[in-house]
């Protein structure tokens, strides 16, 4: 088996901080049907409760920033196919997300879209609370601009250490792609990575993450291949760039 490629029913979630989403709605299409993304994850959307936001063969579900302006924000696109039911959202100044619940090879799993604006801090109590928002198992990818080496990031900052704290005891992981994702435009800052996936799946649930060049904002987006199947109906291809082999699986 460990030659087999991803078969068509393999989910692949699309990640990415756009940075105001309608102003790359074309380039987000090209890549949702070039990459066959199952469920997008995105970070400032910089919706308002007036965006007109529709993408043909998903479905859009935000979750703004509270003081309903122009900036922040999260949403998560679904492609149709795929039976959802959709959580509560959070909508609070330091995070938003937005929240669905899917099922995996028969097993029930929350996707989070999430986003944590950079001049709040949170706590490591707030991050377990959020994390014990979505049951037993859970995907939540977003910017939360916390910074630690653990994931390959070139310092640490509070929120990341913060967050880190949360994660060891809630005994969870960390899928982090292997190159930076945020792009700064000041020559003084360097590019890191930001946007990660915090998850608990089920055992031996096998995955790959990797880096996309585009859309692209002030950040790139990632990629989240898993071998499990999001009861799509017959016929959708899943595979990238038409092969992918096992062996660059890992388990998490």
């Amino acid at each position: 088996m460990s030659n087999s490629p991803f078969t068509s029913q393999s989910l692949i979630i699309l990640l990415w901080n756009a940075n105001g989403l309608a102003n790359h709605r074309n380039e987000l299409i090209t890549t949702l049907n070039e990459k066959r993304i199952d469920l997008a994850l995105i970070s400032e959307t910089h919706f308002t409760s007036n965006t007109k936001f529709s993408i043909p063969g998903y479905t859009t579900i935000p979750a703004n920033h509270p003081d309903n302006t122009a900036h922040a924000g999260a949403a998560i696109l679904i492609r149709s196919p795929i039976q959802f039911t959709p959580l509560p959202s959070i909508n609070e100044d330091f995070l938003q997300a937005v929240a669905i619940n899917i099922k995996l090879n028969h097993t029930p799993i929350t996707m989070v879209a999430s986003y944590c604006p950079p001049k709040h801090k949170i706590t490591q109590t707030q991050f377990e609370n959020f994390f014990n928002s979505f049951g037993q198992y859970f995907v939540i990818g977003g910017d939360l601009n916390a910074k630690h080496h653990s994931w390959g990031c070139h310092t640490s900052n509070p929120k990341g250490k913060s967050l880190l704290k949360a994660i060891n005891n809630k005994q969870l992981s960390v899928l982090a792609p292997p190159n930076p994702t945020y792009w700064p435009s000041s020559l003084r800052k360097r590019p890191d990575i930001l946007d990660i996936f915090v998850v608990q799946v089920p055992p031996r649930l096998n995955h790959l993450v990797t880096n996309l060049l585009v859309p692209c904002s002030d950040h790139s987006p990632v990629l989240l291949c898993l071998d499990a199947s999001p009861y799509l109906q017959p016929g959708k291809s899943s595979l990238i760039n038409g092969v992918m082999d096992w062996e660059n699986f890992r388990d998490i």
